[in-house]
């Protein structure tokens, strides 16, 4: 044998070699590719919404009905986003506006689902989760990990809201065991926690909510029960299962769909954890230690605008702008309105709708000062209220801003509201204000009516927006920074 033709079969061999190791990789990789399946299908999205996963996609893509869901997806919704996921046991999972949750494990074991393996982790916002067959088969190993607490269920549908500083939980159907983490509650591990626990179900009339200040979580009363028909999503036209009834020897009934009514089980016989309420001396020393930490950094304070108590009328008395109804009586919810007949003396009506009536102190001028411009505007107060047709209850307002050009006959607003069921959510509107300082906006799902004094010094207005929870209205009242 000569070298070339030693040499021309050792290219050969070494081909050969390279060509059945580039074969196996090719296999191996094709193999491992075939065996991730997705785990979920998006079936509804509304807003600005995005899916990600360092795994299988390196880049954030836009959430898209139809689209693959994996294990290690992590799902981002921004102010107007809502995404609803199908899971592959039947599961529903709906991530609310301004929400990120990342889908840590989904196994879903179809021939043995009791063998499934099912947790999520919300890194802040609001989920609602309907349990299907995997997590029904295998609560014991299924968990929703929130940043201060461990949830885990006993065939479920609950809605949960979180952040680092706080967890609230609510159920629809079924129940819940809430607990705090620690050396006995780890993240990593799986299934309801037994240390400090509570558990919730849906006959209770109680939200449970932990701080995370606090070691335990506490029931906090409702002012009316929770309905599901309180919390209605909006449609995929899909049906999701309902979470399954469970008696107090845990035997399962019939399944239904989520928008069918049947009467609940009392879950409240026969519970190994009771639900903790926190003793008033136990959430003071909550509170004086959070006010600590504030006044350390009072970056960390969270505002509200909403008075704790009604704003008597010697306050209310000293505004140029204020608030009243159309009859005397002042409800329970409102904060910054007075009685009728306290109002009429040197203030006339400005502005009002079938409920409130604003009332604007007389003036030399008779329409707004012609040397005004641009005015920026600071929030001093308000209310504001989620009316659906089981209750109507207070919301917070966190942040406020309005800003009036007279000149240009113009006005931009926008406020930040909170509320255990909608999570944090923003209304805006941009108008115009006329001579006598009366400025407007409405569209399909929300409207705005307000006025400002003649001398550009105070602005006033009410507002509505329509939202899956119901109606929210609210009331303001500004003065120039």
């Amino acid at each position: 044998m000569n070298f070339l033709t030693y040499r021309a079969q050792n290219i050969f061999s070494s081909f050969r070699l390279s060509c059945g190791f580039i074969l196996l990789v090719f296999l191996v990789c094709s193999s491992a590719i075939a065996s991730t399946k997705p785990v979920g299908t998006i079936s509804f999205v509304i807003g600005k919404a995005y899916v990600e996963n360092t795994t299988h996609r390196v880049l954030q893509t836009k959430a898209v009905v139809g689209g693959d869901i994996f294990e290690g997806d992590r799902i981002e919704t921004e102010t107007s986003g809502h995404v609803h996921i199908r899971f592959a046991d039947g599961g529903l999972v709906s991530v609310r506006p301004r929400s990120v949750l990342e889908v840590k494990s989904y196994q879903y074991d179809a021939s043995v689902p009791s063998n499934s393996i099912i947790k999520f982790d919300l890194v802040e916002g609001v989920v609602r989760s309907i349990s299907g067959t995997g997590a029904k088969a295998a609560r014991d190993k299924f968990r929703l990990n929130t940043p201060i607490a461990a949830i885990g269920v006993r065939g479920t549908d609950f809605i949960v809201k979180a952040s680092l500083l706080k967890m609230q939980a609510v159920v629809n159907e079924g129940a819940i065991v809430v607990a705090p983490f620690s050396f006995s509650c780890s993240s990593e591990s799986l299934g309801p926690c037994s240390s400090n626990a509570v558990e919730l179900d849906d006959v209770s009339q109680f939200l449970v909510e932990l701080s995370s200040l606090s070691d335990k979580p506490r029931l906090v009363p409702l002012s009316e029960r929770l309905d599901p028909e309180l919390i209605k999503e909006p449609t995929d036209n899909t049906k999701g299962t309902n979470a399954e009834k469970t008696s107090a020897t845990g035997s399962n009934s019939d399944e239904q769909t989520s928008e069918e009514s049947s009467s609940s089980e009392d879950l409240n016989q026969g519970k190994e954890t009771v639900g903790y309420v926190a003793p008033v001396d136990e959430t003071k020393r909550s509170v004086d230690r959070l006010d600590a930490i504030i006044k350390e950094d009072p970056s960390l304070g969270i505002s509200n605008y909403v008075p704790e108590e009604h704003v008597g009328l010697e306050v209310l008395a000293k505004r140029q702008l204020v608030w009243g109804r159309w009859g005397n009586a002042i409800k329970d919810t409102d904060r910054i309105v007075a009685a009728r007949e306290d109002l009429l003396d040197g203030r006339s009506v400005a502005v009002g709708n079938q409920e409130y009536v604003l009332y604007r102190a007389d003036q030399d001028l008779s329409v707004v000062d012609m040397g005004l411009k641009n005015v920026e505007f600071g929030l001093v107060d308000a209310q504001a209220t989620l009316t659906s047709s089981h209750s109507v209850e207070l919301m917070e307002v966190k942040e406020g801003r309005l800003s009036i050009n007279f000149a240009k006959g113009t006005f931009e607003t926008g406020l930040k509201l909170d509320h255990y069921l909608t999570s944090e959510m923003e209304v805006e509107f941009a108008g115009t204000i006329d001579e006598k300082g009366y400025f407007n906006s409405r569209d399909e799902s929300s409207s705005l009516l307000g006025a400002t004094t003649l001398d550009g010094k105070e602005a006033s207005y009410l507002f509505q927006q329509a939202t899956d929870f119901g109606r929210v209205d609210g009331i303001t009242y500004w003065n120039d920074k």
